[in-house]
């Protein structure tokens, strides 16, 4: 566990990832995570190996992590050279000629899975290929992806959450007995801060100060101009707009 922003899921993923199940006899990989029963065998560096039996995982492979075979990589960076033969020479396709429906379903089921999200441990492979063969997916998925692992993990919690509303929404349209049950249930609230800024010609360097402070803080901006009382959107989306 070399990086602190890691949590401890994210290591057992990776694990369960990469351990050969071939070797455990009436064993297999499970889709949920939270299914099996983990059992954790640590020590500090320098005392005496561990006495219990522990699943053979190298060093080597631990560290580099997930790798695609090599057919696969070979087919992927088929298709990004095609892409690119086929802009150079302007042959009319559309964008979304590349566009893989399967690799999207994976992607949106890795998404759907709210405890991979919140704890940022969704598999290698989807930031890899996100990363380096964007082409292949929509502007959705790439958003819906960016929106759940690129801001911390309070707002993964809330886009997840926010997806799941919309799943409920969508379910109970098409049901007659709609229940409720689970609408008022959440784990975290984004935090929001009002700040109050003047309406006049220093607005430009109070944004940029504004902004400045604001940068690494986690929580939602609402702008309040002094001695008016509107709050909320509006104000805040004139602060914007105006500079």
């Amino acid at each position: 566990m070399t990086n602190d922003e890691n949590k401890l899921l994210f290591y057992i993923q990776r694990l369960l990832n990469l351990t050969e199940w071939g070797l455990h006899a009436g064993k297999r990989a499970n889709t949920k995570i939270w299914e099996p029963t983990y059992t954790l065998v640590y020590e500090i560096i320098g005392c005496h190996a561990a006495t219990v039996d522990v699943t053979p995982l190298s060093s080597e492979k631990l560290a580099n992590g997930e790798s695609l075979d090599i057919p696969v990589q070979m087919t992927l960076d088929s298709i990004t050279f095609l892409k690119d033969f086929i802009q150079i020479c302007q042959l009319g396709l559309q964008p979304d000629t590349f566009i893989s429906e399967k690799l999207t379903q994976k992607i949106a089921q890795e998404l759907s899975d709210p405890l991979l999200v919140s704890a940022n441990s969704l598999s290698e492979w989807c930031n890899f290929i996100l990363t380096k063969h964007k082409h292949l997916f929509s502007l959705e998925t790439r958003r819906n992806y960016l929106m759940a692992t690129a801001f911390g993990t309070t707002r993964s919690i809330v886009w997840a959450q926010n997806l799941l509303d919309q799943a409920n929404e969508q379910n109970n349209a098409q049901s007659q007995n709609r229940r409720d049950d689970n609408t008022d249930f959440r784990i975290g609230r984004l935090k929001h801060e009002r700040i109050k800024v003047p309406r006049n010609d220093e607005l430009f360097e109070t944004a940029m100060r504004v902004l400045k402070f604001h940068a690494v803080r986690k929580s939602v901006l609402e702008i309040q101009y002094f001695n008016e009382e509107g709050t909320g959107l509006g104000p805040t989306l004139e602060f914007y707009a105006l500079w």
